[in-house]
């Protein structure tokens, strides 16, 4: 179920905040404190350790602050760069990067805390990695479509238009089809250009969110045992919301 509640937020915002214009900082700071308030309440509820007490073996410093360092990588830095990038190049293509955190975090779980990788594990991480590769191919094999597509119309009107008038060079109609040529061409390569830089910052923004976020699940896998689950959101996300309001 969790892929698929992500899936219904990740189009929510898209179609809701960022359609009018709502800033990364904005969403995550209101998105920290609405949580925080679920999970206080679940808290008392299902209480803040597995053994339904504040029991001081569990809730030491040195695991606090490492909980508030994965909320400050994973949240405060991780969900801006996230929600930036849903701005930049929408939630279809989010998605794709996304689905590198689980491999990504397999990877670090490797290295830092010794868990076995599985064959199909790697075989996965394999795929996902070359999807999201074929992704970042097709956006940029459109906008160098778009931009050729653009020129090429540009010229045959052009050319059409001397055949057919077969007028001096400097016949003032032609000057003006020639100057609007030339703008329309210019229109067009700049547009691609910026979409293009936009693409770039958006995919750059959601890979450094993997990497960040992937860390900050490594420091709460490792420093989290004994708490809930509600415990430890509260933590991690009512410090974010704490330090962005």
């Amino acid at each position: 179920l969790a892929p698929l509640f992500m899936t219904m937020g990740f189009f929510i915002w898209d179609v809701r905040w960022t359609s009018s214009g709502g800033s990364a900082f904005a969403l995550n700071m209101y998105k920290c404190l609405s949580a925080s308030i679920g999970f206080i309440i679940m808290c008392f509820i299902r209480g803040f350790s597995n053994m339904g007490t504040i029991s001081a073996d569990v809730f030491t410093t040195s695991n606090i602050g490492y909980l508030l360092l994965s909320s400050t990588l994973g949240i405060i830095v991780g969900d801006l760069l996230w929600l930036e990038a849903l701005r930049l190049i929408g939630a279809k293509h989010v998605i794709v990067i996304d689905s590198i955190k689980p491999f990504a975090a397999a990877i670090l779980g490797r290295i830092f805390l010794q868990e076995n990788i599985k064959p199909p594990t790697w075989g996965g991480m394999i795929l996902t990695v070359l999807g999201v590769g074929v992704v970042s191919w097709e956006e940029q094999s459109k906008a160098s479509r778009s931009k050729g597509d653009a020129e090429n119309e540009c010229d045959d009107t052009h050319a059409e238009h001397k055949i057919e008038s077969n007028r001096p060079n400097n016949d003032p109609d032609d000057i003006e089809t020639k100057q609007i040529c030339s703008q329309n061409t210019d229109n067009t390569s700049s547009i691609p250009d910026d979409e293009r830089n936009r693409y770039w910052r958006g995919y750059t923004c959601a890979i450094f969110n993997v990497l960040a976020d992937s860390f900050g699940s490594l420091l709460t896998k490792q420093h989290g045992i004994g708490m809930t689950t509600w415990a430890i959101n509260l933590l991690r996300f009512g410090f974010a919301g704490i330090i962005l309001l």
